[in-house]
């Protein structure tokens, strides 16, 4: 019993704290990407070449330091809590270069979408937000990548899309409800 515990204990892995140096020079080279949708399914219809800006949904596991988000974000003051929460929220929302390769291969495997993605231009102004901090409605909308079956990446990202100026290239048919006479007796 005392050999158990003893195992057990020792399996669990200790949290370590991240190098400052390490996260100064991830936040240095962070990426914004977005893909160019063909055939876009969306309420019923299909779309072509429809613009999704991909971002990080899930931030909280992300933490960078007063310090750091001074460095990326011009006039950060955290003691403005609102404009400092959009502004931090739009940095996390970016991507490694190591992420930006595995959503590439993601977005290559299962969807056959080139990615295409840029160095975020830093300083961002303190009054940014990010893409998931949108009022979604009447066409504009978020597509959830994280919730799809079989979902293979270790974090979660959306797409944000504009539908307004979009249009339509396959409408989906609607079958009648009820049946067809047959022409034949």
């Amino acid at each position: 019993m005392i050999e158990e515990s003893r195992r057990v204990k020792s399996d669990i892995k200790y949290f370590k704290r991240p190098d400052r140096k390490e996260v100064r020079k991830e936040m240095e080279n962070l990426y914004h990407g977005w893909i160019i949708a063909k055939n876009f399914p969306y309420r019923g219809s299909h779309y072509d070449n429809v613009k999704l800006e991909l971002f990080r949904w899930n931030t909280k596991k992300i933490n960078y330091s007063t310090k750091e988000f001074k460095e990326v974000i011009d006039g950060y003051d955290r003691r403005k809590k609102r404009d400092a929460f959009m502004a931090e929220e739009a940095v996390k929302e970016l991507f490694t270069m190591t992420e930006i390769e595995q959503i590439s291969a993601f977005m290559k495997d299962n969807y056959d979408e080139d990615l295409k993605f840029r160095k975020a231009n830093f300083p961002y102004s303190s009054n940014v937000m990010g893409f998931g901090a949108y009022p979604v409605g009447g066409g504009l909308d978020f597509y959830c990548f994280y919730a799809e079956k079989d979902y293979p990446l270790s974090f979660e990202i959306a797409g944000l899309f504009d539908m307004a100026n979009e249009s339509i290239i396959l409408k989906k048919r609607k079958r009648s409800k009820t049946k067809r006479k047959s022409l034949t007796k």
